[in-house]
């Protein structure tokens, strides 16, 4: 199994940092549980694409998965995981279908 990141992951990674200084720790819980074959969360409707949406806890700010961070990642095949966005919860809203599959469009351009 691979993870790869999108340049949108790794921008919203590293914004986040400057507020969550534990946030790749965090993040450390759930790429392991997709390293293992395992698909936390629960899966988008209206992509056409197998997308998951995870909570994933924020040891920052001390609120629990709710409060903490969503990730969204993409499963293009059984060997190959793409993690497409993450944000805060307590900083923006959820992420709508559209959204998402310009993320995976921009993906998977050369």
């Amino acid at each position: 199994m691979a993870i790869r990141y999108t340049a949108t992951f790794l921008r919203q990674v590293k914004r986040l940092v400057r507020k969550y200084r534990r946030v790749r720790q965090d993040l450390e819980t759930v790429t392991s549980k997709i390293l293992a074959g395992e698909t936390p969360g629960e899966q988008v409707q209206g992509t056409g694409h197998t997308v998951y949406k995870v909570r994933v806890r924020n040891t920052d700010a001390q609120r629990g998965t709710r409060g903490g961070y969503r990730m969204l990642y993409y499963i293009v095949n059984a060997d190959d995981t793409l993690l497409l966005t993450i944000y805060s919860k307590s900083e923006q809203e959820d992420i709508d279908a559209n959204t998402i599959i310009r993320l995976i469009e921009e993906a998977q351009l050369p």
